[in-house]
């Protein structure tokens, strides 16, 4: 099965698709009304359900936790369902006094455990090291990802991931089926912040290749075009203009 993030080479974050910036408040699902009734209409109001009376039992809607569960839609095509929570705190209240919350760039420590709406277990780091993820870089499914922002040393989370943030229509058999709704329950044990120069690389140095590439392009063309345009001498031509380097040396 490939794990939701546990290791780089299976790059499960390009297993669907889903866009938007990185950063967590609250997203609702896309897709045609078609998409959504082979999903499940009632699946979708269950977990809404369920996940709404978490949030009621924990804390306030100030609180770290809770305030990047709402805000924030991902994208909405026609016929897109309004809504679909994407996560709510677990009963563990986030740290008091927390200073340093998770961004793109930082590198997260945490253990997960992932699983189908009917509660099958797809995967889980508590029997082994926690799992790395350098935020921004597309390691993991995308609504996992964007759940680990904003996050506190110590804070537990429980995602609810629809399927365009997570494995999408063709899934990843046969572990995880097609349109699959996920559960993640995550909780941060380390973070690490991005050094400057760390930021200066992940973020101006694409920059700078984007406005490359296309100067080496223009330079490429120009080359050739000056190469095509110059006139082409014959064989014989060619012959006697080395014969007369020849004579003059």
């Amino acid at each position: 099965m490939v794990p939701p993030g546990g290791h780089r080479g299976a790059r499960p974050g390009h297993g669907a698709g889903g866009t938007g910036r990185p950063g967590l408040r609250r997203w609702g699902a896309t897709g045609h009304r078609e998409d959504r009734a082979a999903m499940g209409g009632q699946r979708e109001d269950r977990a809404v359900a369920e996940d709404g009376a978490a949030g009621r039992e924990f804390g306030s809607r100030s609180a770290p936790g809770a305030r990047w569960a709402r805000g924030l839609r991902g994208p909405r095509g026609e016929g897109a369902p309004s809504r679909f929570p994407v996560s709510s705190p677990l009963q563990v209240p986030p740290p008091e006094g927390c200073t340093e919350l998770s961004a793109p760039g930082d590198t997260v420590h945490i253990h997960y455990t992932g699983t189908l709406e009917d509660g099958r277990i797809i995967d889980s780091s508590l029997s082994r090291d926690p799992l790395q993820v350098e935020l921004g870089k597309h390691q993991v499914i995308p609504g996992l990802e964007q759940s680990l922002l904003d996050m506190c040393v110590g804070e537990k989370r429980r995602a609810i991931i629809p399927p365009h943030l997570a494995y999408g229509k063709r899934g990843s058999p046969p572990t995880i089926p097609g349109d699959a709704v996920l559960r993640f329950e995550v909780e941060l044990v380390g973070l690490s912040r991005a050094s400057y120069w760390q930021k200066v690389v992940n973020e101006v140095v694409p920059l700078l290749c984007l406005g490359l590439v296309p100067a080496l392009l223009g330079l490429i063309g120009f080359h050739l075009y000056r190469k095509a345009s110059s006139p082409k001498l014959s064989k014989k031509k060619q012959k006697e203009e080395k014969r007369n380097k020849a004579k003059k040396k």
